[in-house]
C-alpha cells in the first residue's frame, strides 16, 4: 500500500516535469518569435528610406525656390510699372491743370518747331505754365552725358526760379533734376501739342510775311506756307483747345525681371482745362 502510493507519487511528479519542460520550450519558442519580429532595419532599407527623405526634402526645396523667383520678379514688375505710371500721371497733370507755355515754342533760339513734319514731330521738351502762373519743363536727356538733342535715357525737370537765377536753359545741366525712376531706362519721349501756336492770342504786326513760298522757309516756328502762298498753323482740324500727345516707352534695367516683361509703353492725349476764351488767331489751316 505504501508503495504503491510511493509510485503514484513518482509518476505524479515525472509528469509535471515533463509538462514543465514542455512550458519551458513553448515560452522559448515563443520568446525567439517576439524577438524576430522585434528585429531592427537593414542597411537596404534605412538608405531606401533615408533616399526618399532627401529626394522630398530636394523637391520641397526646389518649390520654394521658384515661387520666391516668382514672387520676386513680381513685385520688381510692380514696382517699375508703378514708377512709371506715377511719372506719366505727374505729366498728365501739369498739363490737365495748367496751360501751354508758347512763348517757350516761339523762340526759335529754342529750336523746337511744333508744327508736325512728314517724319512726324520729335519735341522733346514740355514746357508748360501752371496755375501759380510758375515755368515749368519737361524734357528728355542725359544727367551723364551732355546730350539735348532729346536722345538720352532720362526724364528731367526744371523749374524758373528768378530769385535763385534759373531760368531753365536747355544747355545748361545743372539748372534740371532727374526724375528718372531707379531702374527705368526712357527708349522714347515725345510730346505732340496742337495747335501749333496759341490760338487764343492775337498775331501782332509784322510777325508774318504778306506772302511766302514752300522754299523761302518765311514762315516763323509753328506755322508753314500753305498753296495760297500764306504761313498759317496747324490746328488739327480745327480743334483749338490746346492739347497735347505723350508718348512714353521706358525699359527697366532690372535683371529679375525677364527681356519679354522690361518694356513699358504708354500713350495719352490730355486737353488743358485752362479756357482762354475766344480765338484770337485766325491764320489757321
Amino acid at each position: 500500500m505504501i508503495y504503491q502510493h510511493k509510485k503514484n507519487q513518482y509518476a505524479f511528479s515525472q509528469s509535471h516535469f515533463h509538462a514543465g519542460e514542455k512550458g519551458v520550450e513553448d515560452f522559448n519558442s515563443i520568446s525567439s518569435k517576439g524577438r524576430k519580429n522585434r528585429a531592427g532595419f537593414t542597411l537596404i532599407e534605412m538608405i531606401i528610406a533615408l533616399s526618399i527623405f532627401v529626394l522630398t526634402v530636394l523637391i520641397a526645396l526646389n518649390v520654394y525656390l521658384i515661387v520666391n523667383n516668382v514672387q520676386r520678379r513680381t513685385v520688381a514688375m510692380q514696382k517699375v510699372q508703378d514708377d512709371v505710371r506715377y511719372l506719366f500721371e505727374a505729366l498728365v497733370q501739369e498739363v490737365r491743370l495748367g496751360r501751354i507755355n508758347y512763348d517757350f515754342y516761339a523762340d526759335e533760339d529754342n529750336g523746337i518747331n511744333l508744327y508736325p513734319t512728314v517724319n512726324g514731330n520729335n519735341n522733346y521738351v514740355l514746357a508748360v505754365v501752371n496755375q501759380q502762373s510758375e515755368s515749368i519743363f519737361f524734357r528728355r536727356s542725359s544727367s551723364e552725358v551732355d546730350t539735348n538733342d532729346g536722345q538720352g535715357d532720362k526724364v528731367q525737370y526744371c523749374q524758373v526760379d528768378q530769385i535763385n537765377n534759373i531760368d531753365c536753359d536747355l544747355a545748361d545741366d545743372g539748372q534740371w533734376q532727374d526724375i528718372t525712376p531707379d531702374g527705368v531706362k526712357v527708349d522714347d519721349l515725345r510730346f505732340i501739342i496742337t495747335p501749333s501756336v496759341d490760338p487764343y492770342t492775337e498775331v501782332g504786326a509784322g510777325v508774318l510775311p504778306d506772302s511766302c513760298d514752300e522754299t523761302s522757309n518765311l514762315c516763323p516756328f509753328g506755322y508753314k506756307c500753305q498753296t495760297d502762298n500764306k504761313c498759317k498753323f496747324y490746328t488739327d482740324g480745327g480743334n483749338y483747345q490746346p492739347k497735347v500727345r505723350i508718348v512714353l516707352k521706358t525699359e527697366s534695367t532690372d535683371t529679375r525681371i525677364p527681356e519679354k516683361s522690361k518694356s513699358i509703353n504708354m500713350q495719352t492725349v490730355i486737353s488743358s482745362r485752362f479756357f482762354q476764351g475766344k480765338v484770337q488767331n485766325n491764320n489757321y489751316e
